[in-house]
């Protein structure tokens, strides 16, 4: 399949069905994107120290900053001393046929101690013979929000996503590094700590501010669980015969708050990760805005 968007490789995949102008498929009416996959968030936010009221989910929230094709415009830039940690997210399928090079270049950037690196593996390829054992419908519906505030026509594989603000195709290596090199730092800085148990205890701390644009309505928190990935032979579809490689493959996703001003310490109980190593924290502008804050932790 050739991709559409004037954006996306020739290589890349458009999904089936894309539509461009409707809500992000897979938000409700509150926003929330529970864990399917096995993150279960329950009694809300313990919040201490000078953590702003966490909003219930939904209220006030404001439409994401559009942006033109490839960039996330109308965030203010971080100030220059905020600590640089980049995100880079990709959205696959091991049914595309043009992700295992994507794939392979996300293998390499998991291992850099600077970025933060994310598999999010959509589900709207299983349907073509090989069901990704690792598709998530939260991964997909987190796609399409980064396809409404974009303003792309379509959702493809393999896409990626710089610090929730720029965006091209997962073929284009040399115009990641480029985007990851020229990203910007986070405003806010953020450290994600886990205590031993079953679930673990986790508790986010933080420093900084939201931008202004961001302030007045909130940013939301999300809660993320991922494994360091493996090999799969696959059997079925387009792959069939190959062994495909992923890292960081993101098993669970949960929008557990929205937050006006940061300080102080944030318990987040209740909350068993699906993935069995690691667990991040993303703070980020309403409906795939900019990316404000980050931090990784190991579970084990």
């Amino acid at each position: 399949m050739t991709a559409t968007d004037p954006q996306a490789d020739p290589n890349a995949k458009p999904a089936p069905h894309a539509d461009a102008g409707s809500r992000p498929r897979g938000l409700s009416r509150r926003g929330a994107l529970l864990g399917g996959a096995g993150l279960v968030v329950s009694g809300g936010l313990a919040i201490a120290g000078h953590w702003g009221a966490v909003l219930a989910q939904g209220q006030g929230q404001q439409q994401g900053p559009a942006a033109a094709r490839g960039s996330a415009a109308g965030t203010p830039a971080a100030p220059a001393s905020a600590a640089r940690l980049v995100v880079v997210e990709l959205f696959t399928s091991q049914g595309c046929s043009s992700c295992p090079p994507a794939d392979a270049h996300l293998v390499e950037l998991a291992q850099r101690a600077d970025v933060l690196a994310l598999s999010f593996h959509v589900d709207y390829w299983d349907y073509i013979g090989w069901k990704d054992p690792y598709s998530l419908p939260e991964s997909t519906a987190r796609q399409r929000a980064y396809q409404h505030a974009h303003r792309l026509r379509h959702v493809f594989t393999p896409q990626i996503v710089v610090q929730g603000r720029a965006q091209t195709s997962g073929a284009e290596r040399a115009a990641i590094e480029t985007m990851i090199a020229n990203a910007y730092g986070l405003p806010l800085a953020l450290r994600l700590a886990a205590e031993p148990g079953d679930p673990p205890t986790l508790t986010l701390s933080a420093s900084g501010s939201l931008p202004d644009a961001v302030r007045a309505n909130g940013a939301d928190i999300w809660l993320i669980g991922f494994d360091r990935g493996g090999a799969t032979q696959v059997t079925k579809g387009e792959n069939a015969g190959r062994t495909v490689h992923n890292a960081h493959v993101v098993r669970s996703i949960a929008k557990i708050g929205r937050v006006k001003e940061f300080g102080g310490a944030m318990g987040i109980p209740g909350a068993t990760v699906a993935g069995r190593h690691n667990a991040a924290i993303l703070v980020q502008a309403p409906y795939g805005g900019a990316i404000l804050g980050a931090a990784r932790v190991a579970l084990r």
